[in-house]
C-alpha cells in the first residue's frame, strides 16, 4: 500500500508544478517564449517544444542537449526574471535576459544572463541558440 500511496503523492505534486506553468500558445511573443523557456527549465518540465530541433543551447561554456539548459537552474527551485529585452529583425529575433534562480529554500541563490536567439518556424516563435552563464560576484550590480 505504500508504494501506490507515495506514486500518487508524487505524481500528485507533479501534475500541480505542470499546471502553475503555462502552455505556450501559438500568438507567443519573443519574450513569452524566453520566459516559458526559464519557467519549464526551472520547474523540471521538457520545453522541447519551444527549441527548433537543430537548436544549440549552451549553459556556462558547455553545449548541452539535454537536462537542464539554462546556467544555474536546479531543482526544486524558482527562477525571478529581474531584466529581458528583446527585438525582432524579420525572421528573426533575440532576447537577452538577467535571472536569478533561488532554491525552494532561499539558502542558494546565483544569479545568470541568456542571450537567445530565435527563428520563425510554422508561424510560431522557436529558440535557435541559446547561451547562459552565471555572474560573477562583480557583475551582478550591473
Amino acid at each position: 500500500m505504500r508504494g501506490p500511496a507515495l506514486a500518487f503523492l508524487l505524481l500528485s505534486s507533479c501534475a500541480q508544478t505542470i499546471a502553475s506553468v503555462p502552455a505556450p500558445s501559438n500568438q507567443s511573443t519573443v519574450l513569452d517564449v524566453v520566459r516559458l523557456a526559464l519557467d519549464y527549465d526551472a520547474a523540471g518540465i521538457p520545453a522541447d517544444s519551444l527549441y527548433l530541433a537543430n537548436a544549440t543551447v549552451v549553459r556556462d561554456g558547455a553545449e548541452h542537449d539535454s537536462g537542464r539548459r539554462f546556467a544555474a537552474v536546479r531543482d526544486g527551485g524558482q527562477i525571478r526574471i529581474s531584466n529581458m529585452t528583446g527585438d525582432v529583425n524579420g525572421p528573426f529575433a533575440w532576447a537577452y535576459v538577467t535571472y536569478r534562480w533561488m532554491s525552494a529554500d532561499g539558502a542558494f541563490i546565483e544569479t545568470a544572463r541568456a542571450s537567445i536567439v530565435l527563428a520563425q518556424s510554422g508561424g510560431e516563435w522557436k529558440i535557435k541558440h541559446a547561451h547562459s552563464s552565471l555572474m560573477l560576484p562583480w557583475q551582478r550590480d550591473q
